[in-house]
């Protein structure tokens, strides 16, 4: 078995086609949720671990030392998607969170809550009028978040904030696995690691980096050119050239707040371009199954 796992577990991290990765990937969920019968955790951990960025291309004994000092602080977490999209909320400051499988967006929501209480926020749907919702990264395949580094006081003049991350797949019906790490220990393993702490330095000028061109983007694109660079950076490419992006969980308002503008002008460059569509293959938006697909946008609005 423990062969064949490790077999499946490297054609995971090869595999480009969606579709090729989530069946890959329910192998593993299957052994992950039965990992205290049939492989322990630590196996578990061992095979999933180098499928994150921040852990992958180490050397099999390194990842095993990694496993072996800190499997107690580590979680294998697995959502479950019956009826509603999975999601997975916590306070950024106590885990760190490696996404393994799926695509996940973060967002932030600004909303007065307790000490313990934590908002639900499902489908993209905030809960007050005076909550905000917007995506401040695009988790895929093995990043990770959570870290502290790019998110906390986003909003300084709010002292309770929470941190909500919607985890998305391909299809509704999958489940989603990620792997969570105290951020305590997260620290301890940079501390110790200098390889995980190089790796962690070169994740941080990335991040860097992005943002950079967020604030460029922000000083010197007018609001279609925002939507546009939201859309590429938020649909999902298929192997055809296709890109579709999910409107069951990113709705109108949110992108809105993302880009820095209100829904009505969102609106209206979303219908511009799905008429623009209807008049050119390859140019413009289609609306299918609550999806936005699309292939190429226009460079500037065709909104008259």
């Amino acid at each position: 078995m423990k062969s064949d796992i490790f077999q499946l577990s490297k054609e995971l991290a090869g595999a480009r086609n969606p579709e090729d990765k989530l069946r890959l990937a329910e192998i593993l969920l299957t052994i992950a949720k039965r990992a205290g019968a049939t492989l322990p955790r630590e196996k578990a951990l061992e095979y999933l671990l180098p499928h994150t960025n921040l852990f992958a291309n180490f050397d099999t004994s390194f990842i095993n030392r990694i496993v072996e000092t800190y499997a107690d602080k580590m979680a294998i977490v697995i959502a479950e998607k019956p009826r509603k999209n999975a999601h997975l909320s916590m306070q950024t400051d106590n885990w760190v969170t490696f996404a393994i499988v799926g695509r996940c967006y973060a967002m932030s929501i600004r909303e007065y809550i307790g000490e313990d209480a934590v908002p639900v926020n499902e489908l993209g749907k905030v809960k007050t009028t005076e909550s905000k919702q917007l995506v401040v990264d695009i988790i895929d395949n093995g990043k990770h978040f959570g870290d502290g580094l790019p998110y906390n006081d986003i909003y300084e003049d709010y002292e309770d904030q929470d941190y909500q991350v919607s985890y998305l797949t391909e299809s509704y019906d999958r489940q989603i696995l990620c792997i969570q790490i105290e951020s305590h220990t997260f620290d301890d393993i940079i501390n110790e690691q200098p390889l995980i702490a190089k790796r962690s330095l070169e994740m941080m000028k990335l991040r860097y980096r992005k943002s950079l061109e967020k604030l460029q983007q922000f000083s010197q694109l007018d609001v279609y050119q925002r939507l546009r660079a939201f859309m590429y950076e938020a649909a999902t490419e298929l192997d055809n050239g296709t890109y579709k992006l999910d409107c069951k969980n990113i709705t109108q308002q949110t992108i809105a707040n993302t880009i820095g503008c209100n829904r009505t002008m969102v609106a209206k460059e979303l219908k511009a371009l799905a008429k623009f569509g209807e008049a050119n293959n390859n140019y413009g938006i289609q609306f299918v199954d609550k999806q936005i697909v699309f292939k190429e946008l226009p460079y500037q609005s065709v909104r008259d």
